[in-house]
């Protein structure tokens, strides 16, 4: 099996169910293993629906050499620069409030680059979503003026699934609607995901998707476990997840699993030599 993985350049793994466990806390040896695949040319990256600056609080210094897709796919950066970013206009944004708060409990936020803007009324369930980090609490979204990456439904109960049909049939025009975890549903500009910004990663890299080895578990990493056969979902993922991707981990987040996947890669990379 590693013997495929010698051409690996670039790994990237999903946050939430994939590189934390459900604690929201990284694999204590992770910085270990980021350093051994930079040592073997290998980029370390992300693929998250979280923002730009919530990873970077994750993540501190080590950003200026990691690469990350971020809020879906719709913002991407390489060595703190950015390689692509999607925008929703004002009026996309002011309309899919609006959609969003006909539905009693469903919170509405705009994620931007550098914060997120939460309707006031969900300032109760603050502990809830504080891993977003830098938040304006507003009394009126529409007002809002900022770059938009993504407007988000938050569920407080925890059942975006009873409401993920009826979104994708009221919010028309050109948007793509996807669950995140439990809690959330993403409204970003068609055609964004995170395959779609690892694709303008590896463009930007001139990598192949061949080069390229991905780890999710979610609804929302669908596209980016279809990009490369180099794809493994988490023993955690669903079984509709784990039949996009072609090998999967023998353990869960919470055991650190994530951790197989850069094993092998370095097991070939230090097989080839």
């Amino acid at each position: 099996m590693t013997e495929s993985f010698e051409e690996i350049k670039l790994v990237a793994s999903d946050m939430d169910g994939t590189l934390l466990n459900d604690q929201g806390k990284l694999p204590k040896q992770l910085g270990s293993y980021m350093d051994d695949l930079q040592d073997q040319g290998i980029i370390f990256g992300i693929a998250s629906g979280k923002p730009y600056y919530a990873l970077e609080a994750v993540f501190k210094d080590r950003i200026k050499e990691m690469a990350l897709v971020c809020s879906g796919g719709t913002f991407v950066s390489y060595q703190e620069e950015t390689v692509y970013n999607s925008t929703i206009s004002k009026a996309g944004y002011r309309n899919l409030v609006r959609l969003i708060k006909k539905a009693s409990k469903v919170i509405p936020a705009l994620i931007a680059n550098d914060k997120a803007y939460f309707d006031y009324q969900a300032k109760p369930y603050y502990d809830d979503f504080s891993d977003y980090v830098k938040i304006e609490f507003v009394e009126d979204l529409s007002q809002v003026e900022a770059e938009v990456n993504k407007v988000t439904a938050y569920f407080p109960d925890y059942d975006n699934k009873d409401y993920l049909k009826e979104y994708q049939e009221q919010i028309s025009g050109p948007y793509t609607v996807m669950p995140s975890g439990a809690k959330w549903i993403d409204i970003t500009m068609e055609g964004q995901s995170k395959g779609h910004g690892l694709e303008k990663l590896l463009e930007k890299l001139n990598y192949s998707p061949r080069e390229l080895v991905v780890i999710g578990d979610s609804g929302n990493d669908t596209e980016m476990l279809s990009l490369t056969p180099h794809s493994f979902a988490m023993k955690n993922a669903t079984d509709q997840v784990k039949s996009y991707a072609n090998y999967t981990t023998s353990q869960s987040n919470n055991d650190q699993g994530v951790l197989e996947v850069y094993k092998k890669v370095l097991a070939a990379k230090n097989e080839s030599k």
